[in-house]
């Protein structure tokens, strides 16, 4: 396995953990109001990292389907999951 294969399916995984650590962050918030610029300062540091990795996951993706390597289910995963972040991401 190429390393940008590799790679793209490792920032995949971290887009996720990152959404999902965002997600919860927001409930935590919703529930107890406690600090909002605390909660500001997560939710940025969070969407920034989440931000860098789409984009350099899409790069890397970008690479793949060049190369034309798109031959396991790791790469075929990396490349629908951060398509459909992007898209997720401009409409939001």
């Amino acid at each position: 396995m190429k390393f940008y294969k590799k790679w793209a399916f490792r920032l995949f995984i971290y887009v996720l953990i990152l959404n999902f650590l965002a997600f919860l962050q927001t409930i935590r918030f919703a529930e107890s109001f406690d600090s909002q610029s605390q909660f500001e300062t997560n939710m940025l540091v969070i969407s920034i990292f989440s931000a860098l990795c789409l984009i350099a996951g899409l790069i890397m993706v970008g690479i793949t389907i060049k190369n034309r390597d798109l031959n396991d289910i790791k790469s075929w995963v990396a490349t629908i999951g951060l398509i459909g972040f992007l898209v997720f991401t401009l409409i939001a």
